[in-house]
């Protein structure tokens, strides 16, 4: 690892470049709390100290939010950085800046397995890095935005697990916990849990 960065720094000035952008005001850009936000900040809160939601439903696997219901996954792992910071706008956002900088990393790892040339980790890094929705995602509290990183993450595993099936474990775990992540994971899961299991059955075949 040490000797590919000497040999190629690119990858990881831009991951540098690309960190600076999401980390730099996180707490005021953009200004204050949206409403969900504020929603999941709260609950994760009411968790850490209480044990229950602000609707008293202990340690819940779905919130109640507003009523329209948010997936519990992010709050659950917001309560480090709660514990560590307090109920702030930086510490609501931490998780989505150590998800975006995860999301950065293994897609540009996942490149690698698709594309394993020096111009192809160059480019998917770079992409990765100035992407403004990627960017905005970084810095925006919201349950889903764990979805696209748990994904890039699943799919690095799974293509892993063509060349060691051991990393389809991963797949799975990773695929179980998405669905706590955003609604859609029900929709999208399905699909990608039939690839390993297509390319498996036309290699035994």
């Amino acid at each position: 690892m040490y000797r590919s960065c000497i040999d190629n720094p690119w990858p990881l000035a831009l991951f540098v470049l690309g960190a600076i952008v999401r980390i730099i005001y996180l707490g005021s850009i953009p200004s204050g709390l949206n409403q969900d936000e504020a929603s999941i900040g709260y609950d994760a809160y009411a968790i850490l100290h209480y044990g229950i939601d602000r609707n008293g439903v202990h340690l819940p696997i779905h919130l109640i939010a507003w009523g329209s219901g948010q997936n519990a996954l992010y709050a659950y792992l917001s309560l480090p950085f709660i514990w560590l910071f307090g109920l702030t706008p930086l510490s609501v956002r931490a998780l989505s800046l150590v998800m975006g900088l995860l999301g950065m990393i293994f897609f540009y790892l996942s490149m690698r397995q698709l594309f394993p040339t020096r111009a192809g980790g160059i480019f998917a890094m770079f992409f990765i890095a100035i992407n403004p929705w990627h960017i905005m995602m970084s810095r925006w509290a919201l349950e889903s935005n764990l979805f696209p990183t748990l994904i890039l993450i699943a799919v690095y595993c799974l293509l892993k697990s063509f060349q060691t099936p051991k990393w389809s474990y991963g797949f799975t775990v990773i695929m179980a916990i998405s669905l706590y992540a955003y609604g859609t994971a029900y929709f999208l899961c399905r699909y990608l849990l039939s690839v390993p299991h297509f390319f498996y059955c036309i290699v035994e075949s």
